[in-house]
């Protein structure tokens, strides 16, 4: 593989199944080496095949309204632009920008009525709003708090992440659902629509104290409750029958499992997934997510380079969805079906269902470009087994070796497609891809060997 091949990958991620239906919203992320951007744009899978159903260049986040007939996303509509809410009716109608933030919108989910939608927008604090750039550059910064800057966000001392409701018809305008001097994001619609759940860190001490909380706000008043303990939290979502479940871990220290827990009545966690000793997770795969098919979660595992799903029911017992050398990197389910996006070594990635057999749904893979399959093995280091995988190119001579050394924090390298690596095969070097100590996928105590005493001594080791 070229550093120019990287133009022909097309990336799926985020699906997202039609209520009740067959259809498959999801995008398609594809490296526009020209003008330095990925190019993103949501395809629909159907009896008919998987094809562009949106024609934007940086449309994500596709979400089916609960009749089915509207789809709202996030479209950016040139490089310049933050990413608003957009929506377009499943016929095909003109599509049309329903709101106008500051910093744009992060995260969208419709009502469980489809009267409105609840986003995560960016607004700058009222000092810095209604500057124009020239004047943000040149405005001194008085940073009175921690964290002021973040990566992947620059400076957010003087912006705020706060809930909105949207009108989908873009005839009134979003009201704050979630106003103050917090960030508040990660949100989820209880099934009767009254309140909507949500993490922020709101301890007088944030930034100076590890951890967030879950909060619930009702939609009608405003009035904001925290409805479990302080942990390390990143997600929310609440089942069909209205409980609310919670991604993370009660331990807020970081680095730990990420966890599925049922929130009960007096705000007690039950743990469904710790037993597993694995991480529901993962910083190589997609963005955090519980999928309901009933009142079964669907969730991530992962375990030793791969990252696949499992199906736990509300008392806790666990199968295997979606196993094997791979990483999932979006999922989704309805009526008794599972959806996935998934990559290998050798493939960015293709959308699947899971149902009686699996069942590819696209082939966006043209096949015209070179890759190079890695070899995996183990070995030992003071009781503990590491995983290795090694991509060579092709031939019988000797070539420079590249050792990529993964450990804290928290992460792994594995199944999943890494263009880097294919990259350095393409250019005649050998790699080694290895988990030590400080990785994930092999339990909480393998990750957080590093912290303490190990920290610097046992991943060298390794």
């Amino acid at each position: 593989m070229k550093p120019t091949d990287l133009a022909k990958l097309n990336i799926p991620s985020d699906p997202r199944i039609s209520p009740h239906g067959e259809a498959v919203l999801f995008t398609v992320s594809r490296p526009n080496l020209d003008d330095d951007r990925y190019d993103q744009t949501i395809w629909i899978a159907d009896a008919n095949g998987a094809r562009p159903f949106t024609e934007g260049v940086r449309d994500t986040n596709p979400r089916w309204s609960p009749d089915a007939t509207r789809v709202a996303f996030t479209r950016r509509e040139d490089d310049e632009a933050k990413p608003q809410v957009a929506i377009i009716s499943t016929d095909g109608d003109e599509v049309r920008i329903v709101t106008d933030f500051d910093r744009g919108v992060e995260a969208l989910e419709w009502s469980p009525d489809g009267k409105r939608i609840a986003v995560v927008a960016v607004t700058y604090v009222e000092e810095w709003a209604g500057l124009d750039d020239d004047e943000r550059k040149r405005k001194p910064r008085r940073i009175k708090s921690v964290p002021y800057r973040f990566d992947n966000r620059g400076w957010i001392h003087n912006k705020r992440r706060h809930i909105w409701l949207v009108d989908p018809d873009g005839s009134e305008d979003p009201r704050c659902l979630t106003p103050g001097d917090y960030d508040d994001e990660l949100l989820s619609w209880s099934p009767d629509g009254k309140r909507i759940a949500f993490i922020s860190d709101r301890d007088p001490a944030r930034g100076l104290r590890s951890g967030n909380d879950v909060f619930e706000v009702s939609v009608e008043t405003g009035e904001t409750i925290q409805v479990a303990p302080r942990g390390f939290w990143v997600q929310t979502s609440y089942s069909p029958s209205g409980h609310l479940h919670v991604l993370g871990n009660t331990n807020p220290v970081y680095p730990v499992n990420s966890l599925l827990y049922r929130v009960e009545e007096d705000g007690t966690l039950t743990d469904l997934t710790g037993k597993l000793d694995r991480n529901s997770v993962s910083l190589s795969a997609g963005p955090p997510r519980v999928a309901w098919d009933g009142d079964d979660a669907i969730v991530g595992q992962e375990d030793s380079g791969s990252f696949g799903l499992v199906r736990v029911s509300p008392s806790g017992l666990i199968d295997e969805v979606v196993t094997g050398e791979q990483v999932v990197t979006g999922y989704d389910a309805e009526e008794g079906r599972v959806v996935a996006t998934y990559s290998t070594p050798t493939s960015p990635g293709e959308l699947y269902s899971f149902e009686d057999r699996t069942r590819q749904l696209t082939h966006l893979d043209t096949g015209d470009v070179s890759m190079v399959g890695p070899d995996h093995f183990t070995t030992g280091s003071a009781g503990h087994e590491i995983d290795v995988w090694v991509y060579l190119p092709e031939g019988e001579e000797a070539v420079p070796l590249l050792l990529n050394i993964h450990g804290g924090p928290a992460s792994q390298y594995g199944y999943g497609f890494f263009d880097e690596f294919q990259v350095y095969v393409g250019a005649g070097y050998g790699v080694v891809a290895c988990n030590p100590r400080g990785s994930t996928g092999k339990g909480e105590s393998f990750t957080k060997a590093v912290t303490g005493e190990g920290w610097g001594a046992v991943d060298l080791e390794d």
